[in-house]
């Protein structure tokens, strides 16, 4: 179903399981009384940062558990992680945070994702089970965006907070915040208080709704980060600008990595492939091949015609009911009417528009085409023709109208070419 990448293009680095709060929809599965955590130390690091570089992996995200437990443990793995190339990006709750690490993400020019589990702070402190939690990650907040480094927030939605997510939102806004998602909680495998916070199927739609009213209001840049049956929302007119571009990465595009060195597809399963401390990315990566051909879909979501754009919805929340490759349990089935998605007419550059390559662009060689990847994020594909011509263009000023003339090629088609290559920021406006 899904062409199979040489290695994923991002990759989670959990750099401890450890961590200060101790929230009540934590999808960790070895979070247990009985188990001891588990944090990698700096030489293991260096060990996985060196296996993604040799597997042309460029982009690390690094997780936890809480990684500013650790703050030199984290410093030097971004700083590591820089040196070889790769892209940095942090998840952290920012209630560790000190001006000297604030100095140091922003100097490594690392981004981070916090969460906000309400406006309310009672009910923050309360999800997350650490009195004073609020009032601290807004300390943080303010902290890191005072020493420049971009911050956006996620809010895990409930059953106990679903009808906060505008107020919230806004809240986020008030800080200066500029993006802000809104995320339905999933399971951690085996967990026994699920059904006690799991969001009722009636209730999905309301988060987009207050994502969108959001960004209406207040300009916030929104999303969720995770996937939905598209058979459960129908309206891709309203909701498809979530919905097509937030298809399931684990095993796809993606992976993560535990504080045991375990490769699994995502930070909410706990099937393992491999070890990334002792073997090569390239070949753990073929072993997650069941995420790609569709063994792990019912019968019902590999006939539906949304399958690519949804994912069949989420797989472990699918185990976590009993099976694996069953439905999701939001989805409703196939046989539903989908209101098609709006789409907006493409307005082309100017054959006339002066353009570079962006000077972060990577071109990563796969056995289908080649891979653009933009700041560590991956692009598209394009074909060997046209990754030539991107590496001719490199350190030159060009328009389309040069390219169609010099190429002898279809000015239309190449406007319609740059235009796209200029949405994903492969190219940009000369100055």
């Amino acid at each position: 179903m899904y062409k199979e990448l040489k290695s994923p293009v991002a990759v989670q680095l959990e750099l401890t399981t450890g961590c200060n709060h101790k929230c009540v929809h934590c999808y960790n599965h070895w979070r247990k009384n009985s188990e001891k955590d588990k944090t990698l130390n700096k030489e293991e690091v260096k060990k996985i940062i060196e296996n993604l570089k040799s597997s042309e992996v460029p982009n690390l995200l690094i997780t936890g558990g809480e990684p500013m437990l650790y703050p030199d443990l984290m410093i030097s793995a971004f700083e590591f992680a820089r040196s070889v190339g790769l892209g940095c990006s942090l998840n952290s709750n920012l209630t560790l945070v000190t001006p000297e690490i604030a100095k140091e993400l922003k100097r490594l020019n690392v981004g981070v994702l916090t969460s906000i589990l309400s406006f309310d702070k009672g009910l923050h402190d309360n999800i997350t089970a650490s009195t004073g939690s609020f009032n601290r990650l807004i300390e943080g907040i303010r902290l890191v965006m005072k020493c420049g480094v971009p911050v956006s927030a996620n809010m895990v939605v409930m059953r106990m907070n679903v009808d906060q997510i505008y107020e919230t939102g806004k809240f986020v806004h008030s800080l200066g915040v500029t993006g802000f998602r809104a995320t339905k909680v999933h399971p951690a495998q085996g967990s026994s208080c699920f059904e006690k916070i799991k969001l009722p199927p009636e209730k999905i739609t309301k988060i987009f709704d207050d994502l969108i009213r959001l960004r209406e209001e207040f300009g916030l840049k929104v999303d969720s980060l995770t996937t939905y049956p598209i058979c459960l929302l129908k309206d891709m007119s309203r909701y498809g600008q979530f919905l097509s571009k937030r298809n399931c990465s684990a095993g796809k595009t993606g992976c993560t990595i535990g504080a045991d060195g375990q490769v699994r597809p995502c930070g909410h399963s706990d099937n393992t492939y491999g070890n990334a401390i002792e073997e090569s990315m390239l070949q753990i990566w073929p072993r997650l091949n069941e995420w790609r051909d569709g063994s792990l879909l019912p019968q019902e979501c590999k006939e539906c015609k949304y399958v690519i754009q949804c994912s069949g919805g989420c797989r472990m929340d699918c185990k976590f009911y009993g099976k694996i490759n069953g439905m999701d349990p939001y989805a409703t089935g196939k046989n539903f009417t989908c209101i098609p998605q709006k789409l907006e007419p493409v307005v082309l550059l100017n054959a006339e528009t002066r353009l570079v390559v962006n000077a972060n662009l990577g071109l990563r060689l796969e056995k289908f085409g080649t891979a653009l990847i933009v700041e560590g994020s991956f692009k598209s594909i394009i074909t060997p023709d046209s990754a030539g011509l991107l590496k001719e263009l490199v350190g030159t000023t060009f328009t389309p109208g040069y390219i169609a003339s010099k190429y002898n090629l279809e000015l239309d088609f190449v406007r319609r070419f740059f235009t796209g290559l200029y949405k994903q920021k492969v190219v940009c406006m000369a100055e």
